[in-house]
């Protein structure tokens, strides 16, 4: 599954147009807790994740060298044998234990409560974290193969119909190492990941 989303901060105003004629799915709260060894998956924009009990992989469907990209492209992996696999990590089971035997660390834990909303084929989050943040972002979820230009071109167009800026916003875990990691989050911009 691939995951094609944009992030806004949005003021009160541009919250209530957005959600105006949108139909309410859920309001939940998500536990994350995010797993590195050194900076090694930071550094290359993939993460893996833990989140509510089941473990997720994304990795990015764009080159480090051509920069960020004002829409987000990922991969979503919720296997745990093909998340192994592509990490190349030779467990038993995909566990925290294991992984911390690995010599993974835990560089990151915080709680979401998120609002999902459906509107014209896209999905609407807002999240609230614990740690003083919130963001909106705006997403679609699509099967392998779909161009994924095509849709972060819908997604910002859907976005410019419901006049949000369309500038460029550090989702909840960047912010969240910008704040706690700051060395991590030097190491993510020295590789490209973050722009400066």
């Amino acid at each position: 599954m691939m995951e094609v989303e944009k992030k806004f901060h949005l003021t009160p105003e541009e919250e209530a147009r957005l959600i105006e004629g949108a139909v309410h799915m859920y309001t939940k709260t998500i536990c994350d807790v995010y797993f590195d060894r050194g900076v090694e998956l930071c550094t290359t924009d993939r993460w893996l994740r833990l989140r509510d009990g089941r473990f997720e992989l994304k990795l990015p469907m764009h080159a480090i060298s051509e920069g960020k990209p004002s829409v987000d492209r990922y991969q979503e992996i919720d296997n745990d044998a093909e998340i192994l696999e592509v990490l190349g990590l030779d467990l038993f089971e995909l566990t925290d234990e294991q992984l911390i035997k690995a010599g993974f660390e835990r560089i990151s834990e915080y709680k979401t409560i998120r609002t999902s909303y459906e509107k014209e084929g896209f999905t609407i989050v807002f999240d609230k974290m614990d740690f003083e943040f919130q963001i909106c972002e705006v997403e679609r979820v699509v099967e392998e193969g779909t161009d994924l230009n095509m849709v972060a071109d819908q997604i910002l167009d859907f976005a410019k119909r419901h006049g949000l800026a369309e500038n460029r916003v550090l989702g909840k875990l960047l912010v969240y190492l910008q704040q706690r990691d700051p060395d991590r989050f030097k190491a993510m911009q020295e590789a490209g990941v973050i722009p400066e």
